[in-house]
């Protein structure tokens, strides 16, 4: 993406990285606004190679049959194609449509965090005066503004992560209380729901484990029961909260872990299930330690 070697181009390329370092959930819109500086838009839409390759071969020259079987190769499939682009769907194209306008949504998820529902209309009148052309001079218009769209990110972006610490140590507060729990001097708070009779994993250890992992509003955002098979890792793979809980357990055992941001994915979040700063809930079971552990029989 390249920018034109002005000084006021080079300040808001400044400030687009600051946002970006400071969260990377905000880097859709950097990436928007450093596309149209140069003079193109980008939508990150993740085409499938597919469709990526069908579109390709629509573009390439057809070669005959006859010609194929002149050079003794084998005559090939048919493959109808035309110059034009294929008309329009009549009865179901404006379903296809809003079903296509979902998707773009979709690419744009932190939107809902950091924007009230009574100014999302605004930023989407924005996006239809580009498509439809009705934008004067939108180059302009995002160099003049670039600085203060930067601002509002990270502004935004720091508020709704101080936000969900607020809200995330009032339910480990909560979860603190609860008859059983342990908090362990790194703020993890470990809930035995069931006593393991097996092994016990070491910090070298790979594990099978079943869990359900959820927010604190009881969001289910990763699930291996769900997909009907444990899931297997090392645990020096896994966040550091479930690094500790699990050296608190013995094989067959199942616990509920409360676990504070810092221990999880702290301030940048992970993807759109997990906002930064979120406190993560876990139900865990320890199905196998596979390798490395200690109080009874280990698989190699």
């Amino acid at each position: 993406l390249g920018w034109c070697a002005t000084a006021a181009e080079e300040t808001a390329k400044s400030a687009m990285a600051t946002a970006m370092l400071r969260h990377r959930s905000t880097s859709w819109c950097l990436l928007l606004l450093s596309g149209v500086a140069s003079g193109f838009v980008v939508l990150p839409i993740a085409w499938s190679s597919s469709s990526a390759s069908s579109v390709g071969a629509r573009r390439q020259p057809l070669r005959s049959v006859e010609t194929e079987a002149s050079e003794g190769g084998d005559a090939p499939e048919l493959i109808v194609t035309s110059a034009e682009p294929p008309a329009p769907a009549a009865a179901d194209d404006a379903a296809v449509r809003y079903a296509f306008g979902v998707n773009l949504a979709m690419k744009f998820g932190e939107v809902r965090r950091l924007f009230s529902d009574e100014e999302i209309p605004t930023i989407v009148e924005g996006m239809a005066a580009y498509l439809t052309g009705t934008v004067d001079a939108p180059d302009v218009l995002l160099r003049e503004n670039a600085a203060a769209i930067n601002q509002m990110l990270q502004d935004r972006t720091l508020a709704a992560i101080e936000a969900e610490k607020v809200v995330g140590a009032a339910y480990a507060a909560e979860a603190s209380k609860r008859p059983g729990a342990k908090v362990t001097a790194s703020g993890l708070i470990y809930e035995e729901v069931k006593e393991g009779g097996g092994p016990s994993p070491t910090a070298g250890s790979t594990v099978s484990c079943h869990y359900v992992g959820t927010l604190v509003d009881g969001t289910v955002f990763d699930s291996s029961r769900d997909r009907g098979e444990p899931a297997k890792f090392a645990l020096k793979q896994v966040i550091a909260g479930w690094q500790e809980a699990l050296l608190m357990m013995s094989e067959g055992g199942i616990a509920k872990l409360t676990i504070p941001s810092d221990l999880a994915y702290g301030d940048m979040g992970s993807g759109e299930r997990i906002p930064g700063g979120a406190t993560i809930c876990f139900e865990v079971e320890l199905v196998k330690v596979l390798t490395g552990g200690v109080g009874g029989l280990i698989i190699p």
